[in-house]
């Protein structure tokens, strides 16, 4: 098979960066996934703690005139490498295997005209910027992901109960307003009446939200009445009954707008940031706006209730993962569930976001920003994992299905972040204690009881929610474990020793064997 000379060019400049890390006994990784890099770096872990890279790679086949190194790269691409909350480097390979460096992020800032709009984008390199400087390149990487040693993810599910998917829309708040339900209901009754229609809401707190929803933002909203009257229509008296005892109405108004919401990660819009846009609909209440997607396809729902107070608008906003968007359909076959995940990142790392509607031609942001996300939090916990549960689906081509019945444990959304992080590339640390092992070389036995290094080539086999996912190719590497005889001579017991460690990467190879699972508590 012949393959295109740029196509050559580009596995070689790969293989050169892959050599140039795996000479610092760095860990290097591809990606699985899809996302738009052509590695992921797992330094040290004794220096940087699991802390990762990810790195794009130019290659080119001509020899660069002057003293000017540059490669183009996508606009879209280089706002993605922008806004990764990793660190992100694009590396650029000569002919003569030398490798230069820009770290996109930092590039970006003092460079914010060139990622606008559509085309390429110019990326210039410094040239005393080479990784064959290993001081100096890790001399700036220590200083970079300083910060990200310090803090935790916050979409990490972690000290949280299990999670119900069939439960997870928050419920809305019984109403805030210290106005009686009697209050509410000859409020309704008057702004009615005009339409000789009269009826009683039941009075449970969740169906005077319904009824609240439908007569001040304008909603629509099917909700529980009682004694429902409505005067006869003149020359039907006979065919219509003026009093029933109960009942569901709905009520939609005939009016309403087509538009859009934007959410934006940050305090303000930036043409950087990964925005999400909701078609939506806009109805006008007897108090103000309401905003709602539930009647238009999306695997997100989003309710907005506008209120004009003093000279500001004033808006309470709920997002949700609509489940019956999902439920009952393989999850790589919902494609709109894979951008989600970067935006979530992106709002929990800005802790805030910007709405912005778009109807009838103008656009108003709803200021101040949402900020902190706060309670809003755990929505977004929910929408990354996912969002992540979708592309792994994809990667292995896995039919995994969602059911309105499935529970989430917390373990299964760790797993969620573990399987993904493997598949993008990422080396991970493990605690395996003790583990059986066959077609152990006879040279290998030689070490039985004294601790060293080995390499496990297995497979690891991802359930979530009590289903299999899928399973893939992984590598343990294991530093300070020691073999142990067992009953079969054919195999061998590794066992952790005092400073043992373990380290997981996703690996191609021919291995058969068991998978491994994790043992679930």
């Amino acid at each position: 098979m012949n393959f295109p000379k740029s196509q050559k060019t580009g596995r070689q400049a790969e293989l050169a960066v892959e050599d140039a890390f795996l000479d610092w006994s760095w860990n290097v990784g591809h990606d699985q996934i899809d996302i738009g890099y052509d590695l992921c770096i797992t330094p040290d872990h004794t220096v940087y703690h699991g802390i990762h890279f990810l790195a794009q790679v130019k290659g080119t086949s001509v020899e660069p005139r002057g003293s000017r190194l540059t490669t183009q790269v996508s606009k879209s691409r280089l706002r993605q490498y922008a806004n990764n909350v990793l660190p992100v480097f694009i590396l650029r390979v000569t002919p003569n295997r030398s490798i230069y460096w820009v770290h996109a992020q930092e590039w970006a800032k003092s460079n914010r005209e060139k990622l606008i709009g559509d085309g390429k984008g110019v990326v210039t390199f410094d040239s005393s910027k080479v990784l064959n400087d290993r001081e100096g390149f890790e001399r700036y990487l220590l200083d970079i992901v300083g910060p990200l040693l310090q803090t935790r993810d916050p979409l990490s599910v972690g000290q949280q109960p299990s999670i119900d998917l069939a439960n997870r829309n928050a419920r809305r708040a019984s109403p805030s307003s210290g106005e009686s339900e009697t209050q509410k209901v000859q409020e309704l009754s008057k702004a009615l009446s005009q339409l000789k229609l009269s009826f009683t809401p039941v009075g449970t707190a969740e169906n005077i939200a319904l009824v609240r929803d439908a007569h001040l933002y304008g909603l629509p909203r099917t909700f529980d009445v009682k004694d429902f009257n409505l005067a006869p229509i003149p020359g039907f008296e006979d065919q219509m009954k003026p009093l029933l005892a109960h009942g569901k109405l709905t009520m939609r108004s005939n009016a309403s707008a087509q538009g859009h919401v934007l959410v934006c990660p940050g305090q303000e819009y930036s043409v950087l940031a990964q925005e999400v846009s909701l078609a939506a609909e806009l109805f006008n209440g007897t108090a103000g706006v309401g905003i709602t997607n539930e009647s238009l396809p999306s695997p997100l729902t989003i309710i907005i209730r506008c209120t004009v107070v003093e000279t500001s608008l004033k808006a309470e906003i709920n997002l949700s993962i609509r489940g019956s968007a999902i439920y009952g359909v393989p999850l790589k076959e919902i494609d709109t569930l894979a951008p989600l995940a970067t935006w979530a990142d992106q709002i929990a790392a800005e802790d805030a976001m910007l709405l912005t509607l778009d109807f009838n031609g103008i656009r108003q942001p709803l200021t101040p920003a949402v900020s902190p996300i706060g309670q809003k939090l755990p929505v977004f916990q929910r929408i990354r994992s996912l969002s992540r549960l979708q592309m792994m689906s994809r990667a292995l081509n896995s039919l995994f299905t969602l059911e309105d019945s499935d529970v989430f444990s917390e373990e299964d959304f760790q797993d969620i972040d573990f399987g993904f992080d493997l598949l993008r590339g990422v080396q991970r640390s493990v605690t395996i204690n003790t583990m059986e092992v066959d077609s152990v070389s006879p040279e290998a036995r030689k070490f039985i009881s004294v601790p060293g290094e080995f390499l496990i080539q297995t497979h690891w086999q991802l359930d979530v929610a009590g289903k299999a996912l899928g399973h893939f190719p992984v590598e343990i590497h294991m530093t300070g474990y020691a073999f142990e005889s067992t009953a079969d001579p054919e195999k061998l017991r590794i066992v952790k020793g005092g400073n043992g460690q373990a380290w997981v990467s996703y690996k191609k190879h021919d291995a058969a064997g068991n998978h491994i699972v994790r043992r679930k508590t």
